[in-house]
Protein backbone atom coordinates (compact mmCIF):
# COMPACT_ATOMS: atom_id res chain seq x y z
CA UNK A 1 0.00 0.00 0.00
CA UNK A 2 0.99 3.32 -1.37
CA UNK A 3 2.11 5.88 2.09
CA UNK A 4 -0.24 8.36 2.80
CA UNK A 5 0.53 11.70 1.53
CA UNK A 6 1.90 14.40 3.92
CA UNK A 7 0.85 17.60 3.31
CA UNK A 8 1.49 21.04 5.61
CA UNK A 9 -0.48 23.72 5.28
CA UNK A 10 1.08 26.94 4.57
CA UNK A 11 -1.52 29.20 3.47
CA UNK A 12 -5.11 29.19 4.55
CA UNK A 13 -7.70 32.06 3.69
CA UNK A 14 -11.39 32.11 2.44
CA UNK A 15 -10.33 31.68 -1.41
CA UNK A 16 -6.73 30.43 -1.14
CA UNK A 17 -5.26 27.33 0.50
CA UNK A 18 -1.58 26.26 -0.39
CA UNK A 19 -0.43 23.09 0.58
CA UNK A 20 3.58 22.01 0.80
CA UNK A 21 4.30 18.13 0.77
CA UNK A 22 6.28 16.75 3.40
CA UNK A 23 7.15 13.40 2.18
CA UNK A 24 8.15 10.92 -1.01
CA UNK A 25 7.71 12.89 -4.66
CA UNK A 26 5.83 15.74 -2.90
CA UNK A 27 9.03 16.75 -1.29
CA UNK A 28 9.42 20.30 -2.60
CA UNK A 29 5.93 20.48 -3.73
CA UNK A 30 3.20 23.14 -3.40
CA UNK A 31 -0.34 22.78 -4.27
CA UNK A 32 -2.32 25.81 -4.24
CA UNK A 33 -6.14 26.01 -4.76
CA UNK A 34 -7.81 29.32 -5.37
CA UNK A 35 -11.30 30.31 -5.91
CA UNK A 36 -11.75 33.27 -8.66
CA UNK A 37 -14.63 34.98 -9.70
CA UNK A 38 -15.53 35.02 -13.27
CA UNK A 39 -16.45 38.70 -14.92
CA UNK A 40 -19.50 36.66 -16.68
CA UNK A 41 -20.59 35.50 -13.22
CA UNK A 42 -19.86 32.09 -11.19
CA UNK A 43 -16.40 31.39 -10.10
CA UNK A 44 -13.40 29.20 -11.22
CA UNK A 45 -11.10 26.98 -9.26
CA UNK A 46 -7.48 27.54 -10.38
CA UNK A 47 -4.84 24.86 -9.36
CA UNK A 48 -1.29 24.71 -9.69
CA UNK A 49 1.25 22.14 -8.38
CA UNK A 50 4.91 23.55 -8.47
CA UNK A 51 8.06 22.77 -7.52
CA UNK A 52 8.83 20.01 -9.41
CA UNK A 53 13.01 19.60 -9.96
CA UNK A 54 12.61 18.47 -13.25
CA UNK A 55 9.74 17.43 -16.22
CA UNK A 56 10.50 13.96 -16.18
CA UNK A 57 8.23 11.14 -14.64
CA UNK A 58 6.62 12.16 -11.28
CA UNK A 59 5.84 15.46 -13.55
CA UNK A 60 4.04 13.45 -16.05
CA UNK A 61 2.50 11.26 -13.35
CA UNK A 62 1.27 14.09 -11.56
CA UNK A 63 -0.27 15.78 -14.76
CA UNK A 64 -1.80 12.85 -15.66
CA UNK A 65 -2.88 12.29 -11.85
CA UNK A 66 -4.46 15.68 -11.14
CA UNK A 67 -6.30 15.77 -14.86
CA UNK A 68 -8.01 12.36 -13.97
CA UNK A 69 -8.88 13.51 -10.33
CA UNK A 70 -10.04 17.07 -11.60
CA UNK A 71 -12.14 15.42 -14.15
CA UNK A 72 -13.90 13.60 -11.55
CA UNK A 73 -14.53 16.83 -9.72
CA UNK A 74 -16.07 18.49 -12.29
CA UNK A 75 -18.73 15.40 -12.80
CA UNK A 76 -19.03 15.53 -9.03
CA UNK A 77 -20.12 19.19 -9.01
CA UNK A 78 -22.23 18.66 -12.08
CA UNK A 79 -24.23 15.74 -11.05
CA UNK A 80 -24.10 15.24 -7.09
CA UNK A 81 -22.84 11.78 -7.65
CA UNK A 82 -18.93 11.42 -6.45
CA UNK A 83 -16.69 8.48 -7.92
CA UNK A 84 -14.02 6.29 -6.41
CA UNK A 85 -10.83 8.33 -5.29
CA UNK A 86 -8.32 6.13 -7.00
CA UNK A 87 -10.64 4.29 -9.47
Amino acid sequence: MPEPWRLRITESGDRRLVLAGENGPWVGTTQTYEILDVPEGGVQLRFTHAGFPDQGDAHRDFTYGWATKFTALKAYAETGKPAPYFG
